[in-house]
């Protein structure tokens, strides 16, 4: 059976996914009526710039899921590089959104929540799951 026709086995890397996944939605979890303590040490500003985007870091995973359903590792492969490009594009200090208009600054809000969950790790789950479909040296 040739690799392109042989299913993948996305068992342990879907697990660390699921739990990442599960560590960032806590974060934002935090910024809600649960934990309103937060927004008096921030300030609402803040903490509406945090969730924008600690829900950013997730709102694309529906197309790495569908690609998954769907078996088709170019797609599964493409949806990881998509991925990992917004999330390095988050950790960037100066990037050049930022200059006029600070609102667009990420990595301040994911250095504020690191204590629940790194960015880099959901990097390195997405560059497991690449290496697992083999089209690339992930």
């Amino acid at each position: 059976m040739s690799d392109e026709t042989k299913e993948l086995n996305l068992r342990p890397e879907l697990g660390r996914l699921l739990s990442f996944v599960g560590r960032v939605a806590l974060a934002i979890r935090l910024y809600s009526a649960y934990s309103p303590s937060k927004k008096y040490a921030l300030g609402q500003e803040i903490c509406d710039i945090d969730l924008m985007w600690l829900s950013d870091s997730l709102h694309n995973f529906n197309m790495l899921g569908d690609a998954i359903i769907m078996g088709h590792r170019e797609s599964i492969d493409d949806s990881c590089d998509f991925l990992i490009s917004a999330y390095k594009g988050y950790l960037q200090i100066d990037h050049p959104n930022t200059l006029n208009n600070p609102r667009r600054a990420s990595a301040p809000a994911f250095a504020r929540n690191e204590q629940y969950f790194l960015l880099n790790d959901g990097i390195s789950i997405l560059e497991a799951i690449k290496k697992k479909c083999g089209l690339t040296d992930a």
